[in-house]
């Protein structure tokens, strides 16, 4: 009883946090990765991304991003934060609002068992497309820069996304 009355609070604080500012959106994403796992491609599709854009000149907007995939012993999960731009024209954007955004990222890759974090850049764009005054469906693409440790191939890559976006 005691944890279901913290989550709602929780949920309460989320809500009422979100409904103070204008316009900010909360993010759930499904991404298709690509890694690397000794020296061979492998694509990874069961990855995820989620994040909270917070606008504070027009459409320009802080943005917090965390990302992660996993397929056989690799795993790549990155952390970070950054800006995202989102085009607010409401006469030429109607039913769409295209946005891009970067951050700079806490990338941590691991490969049969060996670790590394090392500093990346995630970078994407896409288009919300509006389902309702709350809701649009994301689509989109990122791209993962980091630098390669010697230990352990770079996990750059290409990942397309789709998910929702909660507007409050």
């Amino acid at each position: 009883m005691k944890s279901k009355s913290i989550m709602l609070l929780l949920a309460v604080a989320v809500l009422l946090i979100g409904s103070a500012f204008a316009q900010v959106e909360v993010t759930g994403a499904y991404q298709f990765s690509r890694i690397y796992q000794n020296g061979a491609v492998v694509n990874a599709a069961p990855g995820w991304s989620g994040s909270l854009y917070v606008p504070f000149l027009g459409g320009l907007g802080v943005v917090g991003e965390a990302t992660g995939t996993s397929v056989n012993s690799a795993r790549v999960n990155t952390y970070g934060a950054g800006l995202e731009y989102k085009l607010k024209s409401q006469k030429l954007f109607k039913t769409f609002q295209p946005y891009v955004l970067s951050t700079v990222v806490d990338v941590r890759y691991s490969v049969n068992g060996v670790i590394a974090n090392v500093p990346g850049v995630q970078s994407g764009a896409g288009v919300d497309w509006k389902l309702s005054k709350h809701f649009a469906l994301r689509t989109g693409g990122e791209y993962l820069y980091a630098s390669s440790l010697n230990a352990v191939p770079s996990p750059n890559s290409i990942r397309p996304i789709a998910g929702i976006t909660y507007r409050f």
